[in-house]
Protein backbone atom coordinates (compact mmCIF):
# COMPACT_ATOMS: atom_id res chain seq x y z
CA UNK A 1 0.00 0.00 0.00
CA UNK A 2 1.31 3.47 -0.83
CA UNK A 3 2.08 6.15 1.72
CA UNK A 4 -1.02 8.03 0.51
CA UNK A 5 -3.15 4.92 1.14
CA UNK A 6 -1.81 4.51 4.68
CA UNK A 7 -2.38 8.18 5.42
CA UNK A 8 -5.96 8.03 4.17
CA UNK A 9 -6.55 4.88 6.22
CA UNK A 10 -5.24 6.58 9.37
CA UNK A 11 -7.42 9.63 8.74
CA UNK A 12 -10.50 7.41 8.38
CA UNK A 13 -9.66 5.53 11.59
CA UNK A 14 -9.03 8.77 13.48
CA UNK A 15 -12.33 10.19 12.20
CA UNK A 16 -14.20 7.09 13.35
CA UNK A 17 -12.56 7.33 16.77
CA UNK A 18 -13.56 11.01 17.10
CA UNK A 19 -17.15 10.20 16.09
CA UNK A 20 -17.25 7.44 18.70
CA UNK A 21 -15.98 9.81 21.39
CA UNK A 22 -18.45 12.51 20.32
CA UNK A 23 -21.34 10.05 20.52
CA UNK A 24 -20.20 8.88 23.94
CA UNK A 25 -19.98 12.46 25.19
CA UNK A 26 -23.39 13.30 23.72
CA UNK A 27 -24.94 10.32 25.50
CA UNK A 28 -23.93 11.63 28.93
CA UNK A 29 -24.51 15.01 30.54
CA UNK A 30 -21.95 17.53 29.24
CA UNK A 31 -18.78 17.26 31.27
CA UNK A 32 -20.47 15.21 34.00
CA UNK A 33 -17.73 12.61 34.39
CA UNK A 34 -14.34 11.68 33.08
CA UNK A 35 -13.22 8.06 33.22
CA UNK A 36 -16.15 7.32 35.54
CA UNK A 37 -15.45 9.91 38.25
CA UNK A 38 -17.28 13.20 38.85
CA UNK A 39 -15.50 16.39 37.82
CA UNK A 40 -14.17 18.54 40.66
CA UNK A 41 -15.23 22.17 40.86
CA UNK A 42 -13.85 24.36 38.08
CA UNK A 43 -10.74 26.38 38.87
CA UNK A 44 -10.91 30.16 38.67
CA UNK A 45 -9.87 31.74 35.39
CA UNK A 46 -9.41 30.44 31.88
CA UNK A 47 -6.30 29.08 30.17
CA UNK A 48 -4.74 29.21 26.71
CA UNK A 49 -2.46 26.79 24.85
CA UNK A 50 1.29 27.54 24.75
CA UNK A 51 4.29 25.75 23.28
CA UNK A 52 2.38 23.88 20.56
CA UNK A 53 3.51 24.56 16.98
CA UNK A 54 1.05 25.63 14.28
CA UNK A 55 1.27 22.24 12.58
CA UNK A 56 0.37 20.35 15.76
CA UNK A 57 -2.40 20.15 18.38
CA UNK A 58 -2.61 19.70 22.12
CA UNK A 59 -3.98 16.20 22.59
CA UNK A 60 -6.82 15.74 25.06
CA UNK A 61 -6.67 12.27 26.64
CA UNK A 62 -9.01 9.95 28.53
CA UNK A 63 -6.69 9.91 31.54
CA UNK A 64 -3.48 11.50 32.81
CA UNK A 65 -0.38 10.55 30.80
CA UNK A 66 0.44 9.67 27.20
CA UNK A 67 -0.44 6.01 27.77
CA UNK A 68 -4.14 7.00 27.70
CA UNK A 69 -6.16 7.25 24.49
CA UNK A 70 -6.60 10.56 22.69
CA UNK A 71 -10.20 11.73 23.01
CA UNK A 72 -9.87 15.11 21.31
CA UNK A 73 -7.55 17.96 20.44
CA UNK A 74 -7.11 21.65 21.16
CA UNK A 75 -5.56 23.81 18.42
CA UNK A 76 -2.28 25.62 19.14
CA UNK A 77 -4.23 28.88 19.38
CA UNK A 78 -6.86 27.44 21.75
CA UNK A 79 -8.22 29.82 24.38
CA UNK A 80 -11.08 29.71 26.86
CA UNK A 81 -9.92 26.42 28.39
CA UNK A 82 -11.44 25.61 31.79
CA UNK A 83 -9.39 23.52 34.23
CA UNK A 84 -10.64 21.37 37.10
CA UNK A 85 -9.01 20.15 40.31
CA UNK A 86 -5.38 19.98 41.35
CA UNK A 87 -4.00 17.78 38.60
CA UNK A 88 -2.11 14.52 38.77
CA UNK A 89 1.64 13.93 38.57
CA UNK A 90 2.74 11.39 35.93
CA UNK A 91 6.51 11.10 35.81
CA UNK A 92 7.81 14.66 35.67
CA UNK A 93 4.61 16.08 34.15
CA UNK A 94 1.46 17.39 35.80
CA UNK A 95 -1.77 16.49 34.00
CA UNK A 96 -5.00 18.42 34.55
CA UNK A 97 -8.62 17.89 33.63
CA UNK A 98 -9.79 20.47 31.10
CA UNK A 99 -12.93 21.34 29.21
CA UNK A 100 -12.67 22.98 25.78
CA UNK A 101 -15.66 23.53 23.51
CA UNK A 102 -17.57 20.62 25.03
CA UNK A 103 -14.66 18.16 25.07
CA UNK A 104 -13.51 17.10 28.54
CA UNK A 105 -10.28 15.24 29.20
CA UNK A 106 -6.71 15.43 30.46
CA UNK A 107 -3.82 17.54 29.10
CA UNK A 108 -0.22 18.13 30.12
CA UNK A 109 -0.32 21.37 32.13
CA UNK A 110 3.04 22.51 30.70
CA UNK A 111 1.09 23.46 27.54
CA UNK A 112 -1.32 25.77 29.38
CA UNK A 113 -0.95 29.33 30.60
CA UNK A 114 -3.34 31.60 32.43
CA UNK A 115 -5.41 33.55 29.90
CA UNK A 116 -5.71 37.31 30.31
CA UNK A 117 -8.84 38.69 28.65
CA UNK A 118 -10.89 37.11 25.89
CA UNK A 119 -9.95 36.67 22.22
CA UNK A 120 -11.70 34.97 19.32
CA UNK A 121 -10.12 31.93 17.62
CA UNK A 122 -9.27 33.61 14.25
CA UNK A 123 -7.39 36.43 16.01
CA UNK A 124 -5.67 33.99 18.36
CA UNK A 125 -4.71 31.75 15.42
CA UNK A 126 -3.17 34.64 13.49
CA UNK A 127 -1.30 35.88 16.57
CA UNK A 128 0.10 32.38 17.15
CA UNK A 129 1.21 32.18 13.49
CA UNK A 130 3.00 35.53 13.82
CA UNK A 131 4.78 34.53 17.02
CA UNK A 132 6.03 31.27 15.49
CA UNK A 133 7.07 33.02 12.27
CA UNK A 134 9.04 35.58 14.30
CA UNK A 135 10.68 32.79 16.26
CA UNK A 136 11.70 31.17 12.99
CA UNK A 137 12.49 34.60 11.43
CA UNK A 138 10.14 33.86 8.54
CA UNK A 139 7.76 36.80 8.96
CA UNK A 140 5.94 37.86 5.80
CA UNK A 141 3.35 40.64 5.91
Amino acid sequence: MSRKGWTLGLIVLASLALVTVALALAASPAGATITGTPLPSPNAGLYAVVGVTMDDVLNVRTGPGIANAISGAIPPYGTGIQTFGEGEQVGTSTWVVVQYKGNTGWVNSSHLTRQAGRIEDPVSARATEIVYALKKREWES
